[in-house]
């Protein structure tokens, strides 16, 4: 739930400063209450000092199991999994370690390389630059994450699933086997698996095919986006119910682009961690960019023996973590990043605490779980591909580990690399040789509605003795029992202080948070903040820039919403107005506060949806036509090629192009030409009889600039599909917006629970707006400088 105000100025506990105080009614046990809480505090065992306390515990209790997937907090805390209290010092993963050619910093893109309607992420909060590797600040944080993926990417124990990607065998899957959970629904397609060679040398196979993933580099860009937002312009994503940590798109077949969720790297960036939370952010970060790297490489060299993506081994399902490609819209589908993943880790990672909204800009995981891939749980996300049989009765467990901070700050040791994965594989890696308790979810009935019980297990062998070190070995083997015996010593200590846990009772009192809550003695509301609004001293230059710059910056055709930082960026892109990202967020925040020129909807510190309200603005002639525009160097085009360019710009946007994604009405003036050209052409090659003709009959096979500035032009003038916006800039017209005037009743843009839409009250007249803007500009210059 974004706030409209600026961020609440009360006290917060530490551990709410750091992860956040969460919003939503799930967690309104904590609501409230001064210092504001973060809800993770562990519960201390003890006597219970009366049946108020008895009861708050039990609250407390399952609020923290429904958040921690059964667990409490203090259960994670005793399994070693909750990094906000484990101080032991952790050495950095060493530089030593080289950067892989796909991650080194020319690979990750800038803002000269964007298109004109996307804009970078400031990083806000008092910091210079933008979310870019470019920044330093920002490429110092993400280097330790690009070692670890490169460590993973090219040790040979993880090569084994790229090495069947390339070369291991590949067969068409029997008809049969298509009806595990579907029946006959996915009959038609054909799909493939393939298998691990034997018998092979992965250590030369890798060595063969180095060269070609070196290669692949060069096909490969990386840059940072918000995963809370959609890719292609900025605003919220409707399509996608959760955060999305990567995204990768197939741009043409030799070039993928991996986009990775700043917030991701947020963390990293606070100098307040315990080394086991630098330990999980950096896991997490490496992680989700070895994910996306398996669907962009085998995006780009697989030769398909079949009409959807494949299965590995023997894994029931395949990931639908849907890839789109941008040149080919009817090809949607993706390849890998689970399954790469699973063969990594023996599971797939998640959160303790993932990014949602209810946290705002605090996107910490506190530490991680792993759960199994090849289940139900998995299978419900990608319901749109067959689930193979025989589904095995497992299929139906969801098996949850929690991963003790041990696993994951191991990997930052150099000798951990060196001497135990050489030798033990992927035994080093998979986390069940750590996580000695799991979560075991059953789904009773599935895969209908499913009726879920849940119960806790100690499946591994946590050795009860260390293995002896003979003083004749070699320092190598010698190091290796080193970290063996760690590993023993951790699942011991793990396995007994649980165990010890499940015995006693609980009393509520916090480490650091004390909640005094009962339902039979509640605590008095607090009453409403009223919160400080951040200064801005230019608050005037602002406004009176804005008001000079009103065509140039297309505010005159500003009919819907627009990302708060690609408007900065339309302002900074014409170099006169020198302003950052904290003051533009504080003139918006003014702004809403007065309910004056904008209203802005903010998500986090460096990201909100602005909408322009009306009635404020200098009475200009509202053409859309762009402040000195001159005439298009075409004349106007005959009504056939003017009915074609409004039927390829509404074809692209209705459908999955990227092109005003999402509710976005701005798009980068020479992509949409390319692209109409694209799409014109595939319907020339495929109907030469095409009706889109000049005056004399002679066939157009390409729109030029000056014909789609004339088509543009003429668009505007009639007030139909697309007007100019900034520089660069063509803007989306919907027909609500030129028949109601893109006003509410009170005279904003209209916004019903993030939904944006325009009045379209039958009863205004085409002119009624006109004579309500003469209206409100009649005390124009006397209102304004009330603001």
């Amino acid at each position: 739930m974004a706030l409209l105000y600026p961020p609440s100025k009360r006290p917060k506990t530490e551990l709410a400063e750091k992860y956040g105080h969460p919003l939503g009614p799930e967690h309104g046990i904590i609501h409230g209450l001064v210092p504001l809480k973060s809800g993770l505090t562990p519960l201390l065992p003890g006597p219970f000092i009366s049946s108020v306390d008895n009861d708050l515990k039990n609250l407390m209790y399952r609020y923290q199991q429904r958040r921690f997937r059964g667990w409490d907090a203090r259960e994670l805390l005793i399994m070693k999994a909750f990094a906000a209290f484990l101080n032991d010092p952790v050495p950095t993963i060493s530089d030593t370690y080289h950067i892989h050619p796909f991650y080194v910093k020319t690979r990750w893109a800038s803002g000269p390389g964007l298109l004109t309607h996307i804009a970078r992420y400031p990083l806000a909060n008092g910091r210079p630059g933008y979310w870019e590797a470019s920044n330093d600040a920002v490429w110092a944080t993400l280097q330790p994450a690009l070692r670890l993926a490169t460590l993973f990417l090219t040790s040979s124990y993880g090569w084994t699933w790229w090495d069947a990607f390339y070369a291991g065998t590949w067969t068409e899957i029997a008809q049969e086997e298509k009806r595990g959970l579907g029946g006959d629904q996915f009959d038609d397609l054909i799909l493939a698996r393939f298998r691990a060679r034997s018998g092979v040398d992965i250590e030369a196979a890798k060595a063969r095919k180095q060269q070609q993933m070196t290669d692949a580099a060069n096909m490969i860009t990386l840059a940072f986006r918000s995963g809370r937002n959609s890719i292609y312009g900025g605003l919220p994503d409707t399509t996608q119910t959760g955060f999305m940590h990567g995204t990768t798109v197939l741009r043409t077949t030799d070039h993928a682009e991996i986009f990775i969720a700043f917030e991701l790297l947020e963390p990293l960036m606070s100098m307040n961690l315990t080394p086991a939370e630098r330990g999980v952010e950096t896991l997490r970060i490496a992680t989700v960019i070895l994910h996306e790297t398996a669907h962009a490489l085998s995006w780009l060299y697989y030769k398909p023996i079949a009409t959807e993506e494949p299965y590995y081994e023997d894994e029931r399902i395949s990931e639908m973590h849907v890839l789109l490609s941008l040149e080919k819209p009817s090809l949607l589908t993706a390849i890998s990043g689970y399954s790469y993943e699973n063969a990594l880790f023996g599971g797939c990672f998640t959160g303790l605490q993932d990014s949602s909204r209810d946290l705002g800009d605090h996107s910490h995981a506190a530490g991680a779980y792993s759960d199994d891939f090849n289940t139900l749980h998995f299978h419900q996300h990608i319901a749109e591909r067959p689930t193979l049989s025989p589904v095995p009765e497992s299929f139906f467990t969801t098996v949850t580990s929690v991963v003790p901070a041990p696993y994951y700050c191991s990997m930052q040791q150099k000798d951990f690399w060196d001497v135990h994965v050489k030798k033990y594989g992927s035994r080093s890696t998979h986390v069940k040789q750590w996580a000695v308790v799991q979560k075991h979810t059953v789904y009773e009935n599935a895969p209908g509605n499913p009726i879920l019980r849940n119960f806790q297990d100690y499946p591994y062998n946590p050795f009860v003795y260390d293995v002896d070190i003979n003083p004749t070995l070699p320092e190598e083997e010698k190091t290796d029992i080193k970290l063996e015996n760690r590993r023993r010593q951790v699942a011991r200590e793990i396995l007994a202080a649980t165990r010890d846990y499940q015995r006693q009772s609980f009393y509520i009192r916090e480490l650091q948070e004390k909640v005094l809550l009962a339902k039979d003695n509640p605590l008095p509301k607090v009453p409403p903040e009223i919160p400080s609004l951040p200064e801005c001293p230019r608050f005037d230059e602002i406004r009176l820039y804005l008001f000079a710059r009103l065509q140039e910056l297309a505010i005159d055709t500003m009919n819907g919403p627009i990302p708060e930082h690609v408007l900065l960026k339309y302002i900074l892109t014409r170099r006169e107005l020198v302003i950052n990202g904290d003051e533009w967020r504080a003139f918006l925040y003014i702004c809403n506060d007065r309910k004056f020129l904008f209203r802005l909807e903010p998500h986090s510190i460096a990201d909100g949806v602005v909408t322009k309200v009306n009635g404020f603005w200098p009475d200009e002639q509202q053409t859309g036509l762009g402040y000195g525009r001159p005439p298009p160097a075409w004349g106007k085009p005959n009504d056939y090629i003017l009915q074609a360019f409004r039927h390829y710009v509404d074809l692209l946007a209705n459908n999955p192009t990227g092109v005003y994604d999402q509710g976005h009405r701005d798009y980068d003036a020479e992509d949409l030409r390319r692209k109409i050209n694209q799409s014109y052409n595939r319907d020339i090659v495929a109907d030469p009889v095409n009706f889109l003709n000049n005056p004399d009959g002679a066939v157009i096979q390409e729109i030029g600039q000056f014909l789609f500035e004339a088509c543009v032009h003429h668009c505007a003038l009639q007030g139909v599909c697309v007007t100019w916006g900034p520089q660069g800039i063509v803007r989306r017209i919907y027909p609500a917006v030129m028949q109601g005037g893109g006003q509410g009743n009170d005279g904003e843009q209209g916004n019903d629970g993030g939904q944006y839409y325009d009045d379209e009250d039958d009863d205004l007249s085409p002119r009624r707006p006109r004579r309500r803007r003469r209206r409100r500009n009649e005390d124009y210059v006397d209102r304004c400088n009330l603001m």
